[in-house]
């Protein structure tokens, strides 16, 4: 969808989206080393302030020659466009590529922060906004719409939002909602076994809490919890239809929130691994896991 929006407003709330970034990433950078979402928040915030920069260099001078190139307000509305277009193409492969990162490296210990893991996660950045930077200006999806208005008169850009993170947002609180019905739904059945078989029924109930799919239910839970208030927001938006610019959906809040949520569902496949280890707690920085496992063979 298509938005129309002020040049002072499209650089208030860019300011305020660089200020939330650098913020999150300085205070948080010591649980965002050694991981993909963290290497990708770095380069998302170098870019986005370069962006800034540049943006507020060309609403400040206005009209001015670089490089054999006059630079006007129109070029804002081009910039804005084209950092939508590649943010847009991002989502999905940010998501994908942070839950193979969790589900194929150890959630713990010193593996993660080696030299190797850094140049993997490094590259793997490299390689996405590559792609995505030459999937805008070679294929299709890069048609800007730009105002007919002269340079001086021009004060709003057309922008677009991001069908990309509205799909991401239904999908997490599927799974979200889901996984915690299920819950709900075995500790029901539990309790009523429990009226006819007491014992083993409190037995099967403590099993299957320390088991994986216990896990899975205690990481979920622990997560919802934390980002209750992001949750209400992310439905807030999708239930009134709210449209957000695309360049402004991209950003280090909202990718630690993926981030939380990828490594709750992630948690269960490390499990023998956490269980050996004796690890019963666990924090990216916001969420607090603490992990119980079962006594024996109980997976």
């Amino acid at each position: 969808m298509t938005m129309d929006l002020s040049i002072s407003f499209l650089l208030l709330y860019q300011g305020i989206n660089n200020l939330l970034n650098w913020s999150l990433v300085l205070i948080q950078r010591a649980h965002l080393a050694g991981s993909f979402v963290g290497t990708f928040c770095v380069s998302l915030t170098l870019v986005d302030s370069l962006f800034t920069t540049v943006v507020l260099a060309i609403y400040g001078l206005q009209d001015f020659m670089l490089f054999g190139v006059r630079f006007t307000r129109h070029h804002i509305c081009l910039l804005v466009q084209i950092v939508g277009f590649v943010y847009s193409v991002l989502h999905w492969p940010v998501v994908f590529a942070s839950a193979l990162d969790h589900y194929g490296s150890p959630p713990v210990g010193q593996e993660r922060r080696s030299k190797a893991w850094r140049l993997r996660h490094t590259a793997c950045v490299g390689m996405l906004w590559a792609s995505a930077l030459l999937y805008v200006f070679l294929g299709p999806s890069l048609h800007p719409a730009l105002d007919d208005s002269p340079h001086v008169l021009l004060d709003r850009c057309q922008t677009q939002s991001s069908p990309a993170n509205s799909q991401i947002s239904v999908a997490l609180l599927v799974t979200v909602g889901c996984i915690m019905l299920y819950a709900k739904v075995t500790s029901s059945t539990d309790s009523n076994s429990a009226e006819e078989e007491e014992q083993p029924s409190r037995e099967r109930r403590r099993q299957r809490e320390h088991s994986r799919i216990g896990l899975l239910e205690q990481a979920v839970i622990t997560f919802t919890k934390t980002w209750a208030a992001f949750l209400i927001l992310v439905i807030a938006v999708l239930a009134l239809r709210k449209h957000v610019p695309s360049h402004l959906t991209m950003n280090v809040p909202w990718l630690c929130f993926l981030n939380s949520f990828l490594i709750s569902v992630c948690l269960c496949t490390h499990y023998q691994q956490l269980k050996a280890n004796k690890i019963s707690r666990l924090t990216d920085g916001f969420c607090q896991w603490d992990l119980t496992f079962a006594e024996g063979g109980m997976t």
